[in-house]
């Protein structure tokens, strides 16, 4: 299912501009390419890593928090498995993300994730080249995408944490409705006994 609280986290902690949203999208990009990384282990991890870290370096600070920071710092092959985890649903707070700003169209199903290749594809920022970062925020800074037409609205934000809190515990509910069968019915010793008694 959408971990819909983490995905809209970024979006409930005072981001109110469309600038502030590119700077967390430029942020979650860097942070996911290094999750990338630390995910493979080829010839190129290494100057890949590299690569990332001058560019997080020149560009990317700016847009971090301070735990970003902390974590873009750890050595490579520092992030251990249940790092990775946790941190594979920042792609879902990047969709989310995205969508705001209109570079996606739409919000997958809420049972469903986002593409992670469309995701990472949708914008034009590429660790290689430190000054796509300040294109891309400057573009929702003061140009086109500043425009209110390209932010999507209160409302319509609103309407989907709310579709997707509905569908969240509809499903607590139907995973609750299926307990309560799962325990009436007879389990396969419940019946063997039934069985042993009724021929006695």
């Amino acid at each position: 299912m959408r971990f819909f609280r983490r995905g809209f986290a970024d979006l409930q902690k005072n981001i109110v501009t469309p600038r502030e949203i590119a700077s967390r999208i430029c942020a979650s990009q860097l942070l996911l390419t290094r999750w990338a990384i630390e995910g493979s282990r080829t010839d190129q991890t290494m100057e890949a890593y590299e690569t990332l870290q001058q560019t997080v370096q020149l560009k990317g600070l700016q847009h971090m928090t301070e735990m970003e920071k902390k974590w873009m710092d750890m050595p490579l092959g520092q992030w251990d498995p249940q790092m990775l985890f946790d941190l594979s649903f920042k792609w879902e707070s990047l969709g989310i993300l995205l969508w705001s700003l209109k570079i996606i169209d739409k919000v997958p199903y809420p049972s469903e994730m986002f593409p992670r290749q469309v995701l990472y594809q949708s914008t034009s920022l590429i660790p290689a080249f430190p000054e796509t970062y300040d294109t891309f925020v400057e573009y929702f800074e003061s140009g086109p995408g500043s425009d209110p037409e390209h932010f999507v609205s209160q409302s319509e934000l609103s309407f989907l944490v709310d579709q997707t809190e509905a569908w969240f515990w509809r499903s607590k509910a139907q995973q609750v409705l299926e307990l309560k069968h799962s325990l009436q019915e007879d389990t396969p010793q419940t019946k063997e006994a039934k069985k042993y008694q009724n021929s006695s």
